[in-house]
């Protein structure tokens, strides 16, 4: 969160201009992450009320299918043209060639899977999960067309744009979720919403490129993409791309697992703990991911640099979500009861499990952005082969017990694997080796005995019933939250002097925001004037 602000403070030195942009970056990133939480938070609420768990397990299963299917993504193009920044201009087109065609590649195999994937999974409605499939089998087309014009805004850091068409796409498909899921559309009220939302994005993708090109002159490049250059394209595109389905698949392991073993309904209460643990560490995480990605890359040749400014990054994005998980872990069933009542009373301890796991799993972006910027796509795609393979077992044989089981193995797998590939991420010879274990390990110092606090007021007012959940809520948690925040004072304050800043330009951003749009209404909304 506060990442792009401390590389922008070590990039200042040289006068490279980082700083603001990385700053204004982040807070736009940001502000788009809260209003989509809210709206998204808002969404699930609503949907959770009128979906079965059933529904969650079908729309689940299929997206880990199709995952497992479309073995080069073709958005991971972005990152391979991000790391070459300097000539982007001339490999864009070679790249789009690229993935177009391994997309359509991954469309048509979406297609042939149906009847392998009817057959493997005879439990869950067979209707369903073919008509989902199809819906998914245009998502890689779709993203491969948005690969150059999402490419030239990332290297040119042109944050602000992207949060509002990502935001605004996001929020779109929230709205349809909703109708969806409320006009009793079932499991694809799931899936279509995003699939649309694709559609939108990328139109408003080629008129923001045609706009920029329109009102800028390209740089030159020196001319087309070389045979050479083509080559070594190609070959970082499948490096990164098959570690990014690696990673994927690490993620819907658990659900194909449980979809095999334990049935549709145990897959939907996963799938379903899993969004909702997964709120809060997406906020801070992703955003931070994308703007630090193109930061890092422009810093390549200073590796001691990069490696501070990975490790504030953890230290402050740390702050923020490993006491935002532990929180969420402590008052999982109040949570649960207040906001969806006995209907998802099962999804208790995959819910409390899930969110102690994102407690770690808030670094996967960074680590993944440093990795990237640096170039070594060859150790991302170890990185991730070597976890996929060691926690594929361990999934496979707790399956069958149930959500519980697999989402207490899947915090194991994840408190192991980020620290040790996050260590493996630094390469400055300077960086000293415990400095990644310490930015782990303090915010956990800070959160635990809060959260366990928090927790030991809800096993009290648990006997006080719904009356109990509401004030551990309203209450309990607030005043934890706040309370977190001002040891992280004291405890961290590096990392709190870095919030500082950014929580000011998110302010500011978000007041710049509201005027604006309440100027449009008084000036431009009916019956006014422009």
């Amino acid at each position: 969160m506060g990442s792009p602000t401390d590389t922008a403070r070590v990039a200042e030195g040289d006068g490279s201009g980082f700083a603001l942009q990385a700053a204004r970056g982040t807070g736009w990133s940001t502000l788009k992450g809260i209003v989509n939480k809210g709206a998204t938070a808002v969404g699930v609420i609503v949907v959770a009320r009128f979906l079965e768990p059933s529904d969650y397990g079908a729309s689940a299963l299929v997206l880990g299918v199709c995952s497992l299917v479309v073995l080069l993504p073709p958005l991971v193009m972005c990152d391979v043209l991000i790391a070459r920044a300097a000539r982007a201009g001339a490999a864009s087109a070679a790249a789009a060639r690229m993935v177009t065609l391994t997309a359509l590649a991954s469309s048509a195999a979406i297609a042939a899977a149906i009847p392998v994937v009817a057959w493997l999974y005879p439990n869950f409605p067979r209707g369903t999960v073919i008509g989902l499939m199809l819906v998914f089998a245009l998502r890689p087309v779709l993203d491969a067309l948005s690969v150059a014009p999402v490419s030239m805004m990332r290297i040119g850091l042109r944050f602000r744009a992207l949060a509002v068409i990502d935001g605004g796409s996001q929020l779109f498909a929230t709205a349809v979720m909703i109708a969806m899921a409320v006009g009793g559309a079932g499991a694809y009220a799931l899936v279509v919403p995003q699939t649309a939302a694709a559609m939108l994005r990328l139109a408003a993708y080629v008129v923001d490129l045609r706009r920029a090109r329109a009102a800028h002159a390209p740089a030159a490049d020196n001319g087309p993409a070389t045979a050479a250059e083509r080559a070594g394209i190609f070959r970082e595109f499948a490096l990164a791309a098959l570690a990014q389905h690696a990673h994927t698949l690490i993620g819907y392991l658990p659900i194909l697992m449980l979809g095999k073993l334990a049935g549709e309904d145990e897959t939907g209460i996963y799938t379903f703990a899993f969004y909702l643990s997964a709120q809060a560490t997406f906020l801070v995480s992703h955003q931070v991911g994308a703007v630090l990605q193109p930061i890092f890359a422009r810093l390549a040749d200073d590796p001691v640099r990069q490696d501070t400014a990975f490790l504030r990054s953890i230290a402050v994005v740390g702050a923020v979500a490993v006491p935002a998980s532990l929180l969420q872990a402590a008052l999982a069933e109040p949570i649960l009861l207040v906001f969806f009542g006995d209907r998802w009373a099962g999804a208790v301890g995959s819910y409390a499990a899930l969110s102690v796991g994102q407690a770690f799993f808030f670094a996967v972006a960074p680590a993944m952005a440093l990795l990237r910027g640096q170039g070594r796509f060859r150790t991302l795609l170890l990185w991730q082969f070597a976890q996929l393979a060691a926690s594929a077992g361990l999934y496979a044989a707790v399956a069958s017990r149930g959500s519980t089981a697999v989402a207490l193995v899947d915090t194991l797998v994840w408190a192991v694997a980020v620290p040790l590939a996050s260590r493996v991420c630094l390469r400055g010879k300077s960086t000293p080796g415990p400095g990644i274990l310490s930015a782990f390990a303090a915010p956990w110092l800070t959160a635990l005995p809060v959260s366990l606090a928090a927790w030991g007021a809800w096993l009290w007012l648990r006997q006080f019933g719904m009356v109990g959940a509401w004030t551990c809520v309203l209450g309990v948690g607030p005043v934890a939250g706040i309370g977190t925040l001002l040891l992280i004072r004291v405890s961290q304050p590096a990392a709190y002097a870095d919030l500082r800043p950014l929580v000011a330009r998110i302010r500011r951003s978000a007041g710049a925001f509201v005027a604006r749009v309440l100027s449009r209404g008084a000036s431009g909304g009916p019956g006014g004037r422009r």
